[in-house]
């Protein structure tokens, strides 16, 4: 039978479910566009070269590479599918669309969800996306400091640990600027706490990671031992 030129397979039909897939794939690569050249926090933190350790990742998951710490894919809820292109999205993709949408840059949002599974920050150099503290130059944040342990603060705090206000209040040694004090957390997260929602480790927007050094969460190890 000669060719007629109408659809050789339902696949090519108009409105078929898999040129409806498609579709909604490109739409969805077309708002992941969109909001990528949006995100100027992202532009910020590709100006600057980034180097993120874990200690003893490769022993737990045969990998040095510290993006192999997550997990293989994420579910996004229904109504998100439209940015993400379906619901069942490749954790690492999920987490840069997610940044883009949140205007804050692929490494802050990563770094925030490990902290929140139980990482724990060993080391930390900075720059600072704002105007006022841009002049401080290269920041290397003080893992322990006096100040965490100051009394008053404790009081302030009850149940604050030298852990907790090691981000809270936490101290630089900066390029240009001497010791100086920043938080390392988020207005997100303070929000979070008063209207009652569930709270994760939400990094401040304007860091612009330099060096960061990670251990694993202590029950890691623990099943590493076991």
């Amino acid at each position: 039978m000669p060719f007629s030129g109408r659809n050789t397979h339902p696949g090519q039909a108009k409105g078929s479910a898999r040129k409806r897939v498609r579709r909604f794939k490109k739409r969805a690569s077309e708002l992941q566009q969109k909001y990528l050249n949006e995100n100027f926090a992202q532009h910020r933190q590709d100006e600057v070269k980034v180097e993120i350790v874990i200690n003893g990742l490769e022993e737990f998951t045969g990998s040095s590479d510290w993006r192999s710490a997550f997990s293989s894919t994420v579910h996004v809820h229904d109504w998100a599918a439209k940015y993400f292109g379906g619901t069942k999205v490749n954790t690492l993709d999920y987490l840069r669309i997610n940044a883009d949408l949140n205007k804050v840059s692929f490494e802050r949002e990563a770094l925030s969800d490990l902290l929140s599974l139980g990482y724990k920050l060993e080391e930390l150099e900075v720059e600072f996306d704002d105007e006022k503290m841009a002049g401080w130059g290269v920041c290397t944040w003080y893992k322990d400091h006096p100040s965490y342990h100051d009394e008053e603060l404790r009081e302030r705090w009850k149940g604050g640990t030298p852990e907790f206000f090691s981000f809270l209040v936490a101290m630089f040694k900066t390029e240009h600027a001497g010791d100086q004090k920043f938080t390392l957390y988020s207005m997100q997260m303070a929000s979070a706490a008063i209207l009652g929602m569930p709270v994760q480790v939400l990094l401040h927007k304007t860091l612009v990671f330099r060096r960061v050094v990670l251990s694993l969460p202590v029950s890691n190890y623990a099943n590493m031992a076991a």
